[in-house]
């Protein structure tokens, strides 16, 4: 019985510490004035869920910084680069990637580390990048 306990008891702080570390990430941020918008890139099908009227959040930093936060990009060039650059890489993880705008400014809502940008707080997914604008 005393077993049953101490397995109810980390059970219930982990589960704290785990909420903890993602709840601030799953309300996105609006910024309501954009000077300079933040790319980012995700999974081809997000494009099918905007279009249905979903929400699609980047996330921000998880579980104590972790997980450092999406990829954000100063320009849809820069982004699409990263793409062309990292391709092998990143079809492990998905059959096919897009462009995306967020919801946030670059200089106000991302951080530098160790040499890339990561949004520092969850955004929404605004739309798909036209790359030819």
């Amino acid at each position: 019985m005393k077993v049953i306990k101490y397995v109810v008891l980390i059970t219930i702080s982990l589960g704290v510490f785990i909420w903890f570390g993602v709840k601030e990430s799953l309300q996105p941020f609006q910024r309501e004035n954009i000077n300079q918008p933040i790319y980012t890139i995700g999974d081809i099908n997000y494009q099918k869920a905007l279009i249905r009227g979903k929400n699609i959040v980047k996330l921000g930093p998880l579980f104590f910084g972790i997980y450092p936060g999406g990829l954000a990009f100063k320009s849809k060039e820069e982004a699409r680069n990263f793409v062309l650059g990292n391709e092998e890489l990143l079809n492990q993880f998905s059959s096919g990637w897009a462009i995306y705008q967020l919801s946030g400014d670059f200089y106000k809502d991302s951080v530098s580390n160790n040499g890339q940008r990561y949004i520092n707080k969850s955004l929404s997914i605004i739309k798909m990048a036209d790359l030819k604008e």
